[in-house]
């Protein structure tokens, strides 16, 4: 069984991931609405869906952790940005996030060398290419964000030694 040590009800930890988030769901917002310049054609609506669905969990986890703040939850209750499922979700975006990455980069290459869009060279791609850019931008913010969340998990809920 695993014991969950105490601390104050917003730790620095917390805090951080809730900034790193807040960058994320920054550069959600600039890729969904670079791609929107496209018709979101330019990464086959792949980028409304994984930009949508990040919005709203990151706007539904910010919506959650402020509402337990102002509870004054107590300092054995685990925060929201911490349990479980939100771990399971920020790796799993994390991995859209890339897969976006690999369409997006491979629409651009597409569209540049077989004039896809009917452009003249790169004239005429500045979104896709804001959208490339912000994705490239988003996917160390959501390790970043993944990576702190679980690790703050395991301090939150430090195992018992093994040894006998």
């Amino acid at each position: 069984m695993s014991s969950i040590t105490t601390s104050t009800p917003q730790t620095k930890a917390i805090r951080n991931i809730q900034i790193v988030m807040a960058v994320s769901l920054v550069l959600a917002l600039l890729v969904l609405g670079a791609d929107a310049g496209m018709g979101t054609v330019g990464s086959y609506f792949s980028s409304g869906a994984v930009c949508g669905l990040t919005f709203v969990h990151h706007v539904t986890l910010l919506s959650l952790a402020g509402k337990q703040r102002k509870k004054n939850r107590l300092a054995t209750e685990t925060s929201v940005l911490i349990r479980l499922p939100t771990v399971i979700f920020n790796w799993l975006f994390f991995v859209a996030w890339l897969g976006l990455l690999g369409v997006t980069s491979w629409v651009v290459h597409e569209a540049h060398t077989y004039n896809v869009f009917e452009t003249n060279g790169w004239r005429g791609l500045e979104p896709l290419l804001i959208a490339l850019i912000g994705a490239i931008l988003e996917i160390p913010v959501l390790f970043t964000f993944a990576l702190l969340s679980t690790l703050e998990r395991r301090k939150q809920y430090s195992l018992p030694s093994s040894k006998a």
